[in-house]
């Protein structure tokens, strides 16, 4: 019996890898991304329909680019190559912060070799993820040595062509048509949508989400006719604050401020339980968290995202309320920033000059240009600095930080008041045994960590915290006797990044967590993750009326009242939402009372979206004359 034509040597070889290089390219992806086993093969028998479109879609790209190149090795080649690196960039990610990619980390792809300076020395590879690679390449090696040349119904370039044309329509169907089932229900982080869907198509319901509504805008219907309409029925809805609660009388003397955002900077009597040590890493944070008002400081982020923190801090907009595509350090509209209010652009209104020092570069969120926009007159960064500044392990020292702090405020004239920003980079990411030339000398042991790798991340942890506490120290002596009044608002910007593996962090080996995966953390485990310290110190005998838990949100504008600073309307109302709202983002609201859920109710979403009517009109700007004129208007209100 003659064997059949299409199943004769090339032919048959044919179709076989290039049904096959699909599964085994998806199969990689999810084996990475999931990391356990029985994750996977819940997924594929859960989600079947998922596995079947990232299939298809698979199946056509290859089908494609071999109908393109003539070749079949290279039809699966092509799409392999970017899907795996966005796989391992994803991998990776969660290996820092614990969690994966979203739409809008892609506009950091510029700053990949800084993002690399980042990762953790030692990384273990996805084991059954490198399987699957491997046999991708073996059966890409295998296609190219047993398939030499299209079937026979494939060569003509008329019948590639109509191929072709067939499976695009095919692929357009499978990607647009079931458009609401990629983008997912309201409120689904990208996180919910990778597990439902698998990575690839779940970054693509990003991208669709992003694309169906760029603005995150509310309806045009209901946009006031004048700016002023929103802050003040937002003002009479809800109860005005106390006196005692919003403001501080204002000194006789203008206070110059220093607020310094302390890279990672937590508690490790409070982070690391079970961990025993010799003696206090951060004895000077709790001498004066002892003696002056201190508390809990709400993070929008946890194990990275620091200029998120520092943008909610100066504006009072949540970043929760952000369009998908973007962040608040990554705003696409022209001239967001500008437009933007800012506590900088207060202080500067009251007659402070604006500063800002940073021990590290200006490359990631566009730091030079994004805080000028928002009223910084002056910046310092890393290139600034003295050639033989000290470092500490990677980085510029944070005493290093201390001594530039001291200088500024040396430079500045005698009465004049300053207003500036600090932010430190030691105890920055990557945490990793050896990170320091010795170790901390606190001898830190538990239980609970049996391998020494773990050991060694909690000692780096705990020097890096050592070593902020030490520069807070020593700026605290300087402003003892500093002869002018100066307020100071330390505070740590999350936690830092304990993560092993996507699977392992040493949160979860200590219990501080139940476990290393994120999508599982309750409302009240998110807002631990969201919680460091802050204490608020001056120097001129000044009694602040300071709650004992604050959030990036208000600690901006606090401060101006702690400084007494007259307020604009903006950062008044700014104050009055503080009794409804501590913190919102991806699956955290955290309400005045300090109770954490991660659904909203109606008056949650009320206020999210007066907050929404209100920026939108500021942060994505029509230029239009009647846009120029609203414009003028939120400049009366301090923006």
């Amino acid at each position: 019996m003659a064997e059949k034509p299409w199943c004769k040597g090339d032919v048959r070889w044919f179709w076989v890898w290039l049904c096959t290089a699909p599964l085994l390219l998806l199969l990689a992806v999810e084996f990475a991304t999931r990391v356990s086993p029985l994750n996977v093969l819940y997924w594929m028998s859960d989600q079947a329909g998922a596995l079947l479109l990232s299939y298809g879609v698979l199946w056509g790209l290859m089908f494609l680019m071999t109908l393109l190149t003539a070749k079949l090795w290279l039809g699966i080649l092509i799409p392999s190559i970017p899907t795996v690196i966005l796989c391992a960039v994803n991998y990776l990610k969660l290996s820092v912060n614990g969690v994966g990619l979203v739409v809008s980390d892609m506009s950091m792809a510029g700053n990949a070799g800084t993002l690399m300076e980042f990762m953790p020395r030692k990384l273990r590879l996805p084991a059954w993820g490198v399987v699957f690679a491997v046999l991708l390449i073996g059966g890409i090696v295998a296609a190219k040595l047993l398939v030499k040349e299209l079937p026979e119904g494939l060569r003509k370039k008329r019948r590639r062509t109509l191929a072709g044309a067939v499976t695009v329509a095919a692929m357009a169907a499978a990607l647009l048509a079931p458009w609401f089932y990629y983008t997912g229900p309201k409120g689904e982080t990208q996180a919910e949508r990778d597990d439902r869907l698998g990575l690839l198509l779940g970054l693509y319901g990003g991208v669709l989400r992003a694309a169906s509504k760029p603005m995150n805008a509310p309806p045009e219907d209901i946009r006031p006719a004048d700016p002023s309409e929103i802050i003040g029925s937002l003002a009479t809805a809800t109860p005005a604050p106390t006196p005692e609660a919003s403001e501080t009388p204002a000194p006789p003397v203008k206070p110059s401020v220093i607020m310094l955002m302390s890279e990672s900077f937590c508690d490790p009597s409070v982070v690391l339980p079970g961990v025993e040590m010799n003696g206090d890493p951060v004895k000077n944070y709790h001498a004066l968290a002892k003696e002056w008002p201190s508390g809990v400081f709400l993070s929008n982020s946890y194990a990275g995202g620091t200029g998120n923190v520092e943008m909610e801090v100066f504006t009072g907009i949540p970043a929760g309320i952000v369009p998908e595509r973007d962040t608040l350090t990554t705003l696409s509209a022209e001239g967001a920033y500008s437009n933007a209010p800012s506590i900088v652009k207060a202080f500067a209104g009251a007659g402070y000059h604006t500063a800002m020092i940073h021990t590290y570069n200006d490359e990631l969120y566009n730091r030079r240009s994004n805080l000028a926009d928002i009223g910084f007159e002056s910046m310092m960064f890393q290139n600034d600095f003295p050639e033989d500044t000290p470092t500490e392990g990677p980085y510029l020292s944070d005493m290093a930080l201390t001594d530039a702090v001291i200088e500024k405020l040396e430079e500045k004239k005698d009465g004049d008041a300053l207003f500036l920003y600090a932010l430190s980079m030691g105890n920055h990411q990557p945490i990793f045994e050896d990170k320091y030339d010795e170790p901390s000398g606190f001898d830190p042991h538990s239980e609970l960590l049996t391998d020494p790798d773990d050991l060694g991340c909690v000692d780096a942890l705990i020097q890096g915290l050592s070593n902020a506490d030490r520069a807070l120290g020593a700026l605290v002596d300087y402003l003892e006797d500093y002869d002018e009044p100066v307020l100071l608002v330390f505070w740590g910007d999350h936690l830092p990044g304990m993560y092993r593996t996507p699977d392992h962090s040493i949160f979860s080996a200590l219990g501080y967590v139940p476990t290393a995966d994120t999508n599982q953390w309750d409302a009240d485990t998110i807002k631990k993750m969201c919680a460091t310290e802050f204490v608020v110190w001056n120097n001129y005998g000044a009694e602040l009326n300071v709650p004992e838990e604050i959030g990036a949100l208000h600690l901006g504008s606090q401060t101006l009242g702690w400084a007494g600073v007259e307020k604009p309307e903006y950062f008044r109302w700014v104050d009055v939402t503080e009794r409804d709202l501590h913190l919102y983002r991806d699956r955290l609201f955290v309400d005045g009372a300090g109770k954490a859920r991660t659904t909203l109710t109606e008056a949650d979403e009320e206020l999210l979206n007066n907050y929404r009517k209100l920026l939108f009109d500021v942060l994505y700007p029509k230029e239009t004359q009647e846009w120029s004129s609203r414009m003028t208007d939120y400049a009366a209100l301090g923006f």
